[in-house]
């Protein structure tokens, strides 16, 4: 691929999402640049329902609007409908404190990049007429949005991920009792559907295991469940100079370091830990792939969406 071309694959940087703000508009300009040039098929069939009208948007197509409430009202409508569905996306984001982490001068945090990535999946699961659902992942597991479809869907989940703040540890509640930390799925998900999609969006800083085994169990079955392991630059390679204090933002330890002498055997060590935790989770049945929160997350996620099967 040519530098110019290169270019045309990420224009939209973590800057540039950082200023957008809007995760509706982050969203869509994500989805819309996976998609542009992408032929997308029509769906036929049974399975549509009526859901609501709403007011017609720029980028809506002409063939979308309701022309006979046009003629009466003189005002621009879109029908929305909802569509029944095999297909199901679950959205598993974590919300514990160390997603709150930038790199210094970092446009965006972990937490704030995860977002902006559910929204862009989210969009193109409801593009494709597919159910859509989320979990927030943290002391416990949370049911935010149960799974439905349609476009009001994903406003539902775009209202939740507002919403959302950092806070708190994977497994908190068992970390204080002392017991095994164990991370349950929320009551009231029960998803066996032939070909559900599960992403997880997280660190993977975990105090024992308790994420990658809860990922095990659930790709028990028909789920095809994908880890998405979001990290600094100032994480991957300990960039600071002279003696720094580190702090963990779950449990407030401190420790001083200077990375001049340490930064080779903390890389080695890092890498080392996720080379584990993906051969552990390919091993169970789950896709794991790193993402830096410091690169532009358009051409990564057109990568990711293209490489996936």
């Amino acid at each position: 691929m040519s530098t110019a071309a290169a270019r045309r694959e990420e224009v939209i940087d973590p800057a540039t999402l950082a200023a957008i703000g809007d995760l509706e508009l982050a969203g869509r300009m994500l989805a819309t640049g996976y998609l542009f040039g992408r032929h997308l098929g029509q769906r036929h069939g049974p399975g549509f329902e009526f859901a609501q009208y709403r007011a017609w948007q720029p980028g809506d197509s002409s063939r979308s609007v309701d022309w006979r409430l046009y003629a009466r009202s003189e005002r621009l409508s879109v029908r929305e409908s909802e569509l029944e569905t095999d297909q199901r996306l679950w959205l598993l984001l974590d919300t514990s404190a160390s997603m709150d982490f930038a790199s210094p001068g970092g446009a965006l945090n972990k937490f704030g990049y995860a977002c902006r990535l559910a929204a862009a999946l989210g969009y193109l699961a409801q593009q494709q007429g597919d159910e859509l659902g989320l979990i927030t992942l943290a002391s416990d597991c949370r049911l935010r949005v149960p799974a439905s479809a349609g476009r009001l869907q994903w406003y539902r989940v775009l209202a939740a991920l507002r919403d959302l703040r950092c806070g708190g540890r994977l497994g908190e509640a068992a970390l204080a009792s002392g017991e095994p930390i164990e991370l349950r799925l929320p009551e009231g998900f029960s998803d066996a559907s032939e070909g559900a999609l599960i992403v997880v969006l997280s660190d993977f800083y975990q105090h024992e295991t308790e994420l990658t085994d809860l990922l095990g169990r659930l790709a028990n079955g028909s789920r095809d469940v994908r880890a998405v392991c979001l990290e600094t630059a100032a994480e991957r390679e300990l960039p600071y100079r002279g003696v720094v204090r580190l702090q963990d933002p779950e449990s407030g330890a401190e420790r001083f370091t200077d990375p001049g002498q340490t930064r080779a055997a903390y890389r080695a060590a890092r890498q080392a830990y996720f080379e584990e935790l993906r051969h552990t989770l390919l091993g169970r049945g789950v896709r794991f792939e790193r993402f830096n929160v410091d690169e532009p997350l358009d051409g990564r996620l057109r990568r990711y969406l293209t490489d996936t099967p």
